[in-house]
């Protein structure tokens, strides 16, 4: 990682909800269960905005300085629990 890498780290972890869903017929007792999934992300901020939060886990620094980036997630600041 080069001194001037411009992205801050995320200070431990980012913990939010994500939508769950099921296909097929489901009893009653199955839709009652059904809760939203709980995620845990670390990395570091590509953006943020009053709206959501743009992250990535992992990234390469090319030979001509540019860096590419993997494991991209947009999370709805409305979706953190912390």
């Amino acid at each position: 990682m080069t001194n001037n890498f411009p992205y801050k780290k995320i200070k431990g972890e980012l913990h939010w909800f994500d939508a769950k869903s099921r296909t097929g017929w489901s009893t009653k007792e199955d839709m009652k269960e059904l809760k939203p999934a709980t995620c845990v992300t670390s990395g570091w901020i590509f953006e943020e905005t009053k709206d959501y939060i743009k992250t990535f886990s992992t990234y390469s620094l090319d030979d001509d300085g540019s860096i590419e980036f993997g494991e991209i997630v947009v999370i709805p600041k409305q979706w953190i629990i912390k």
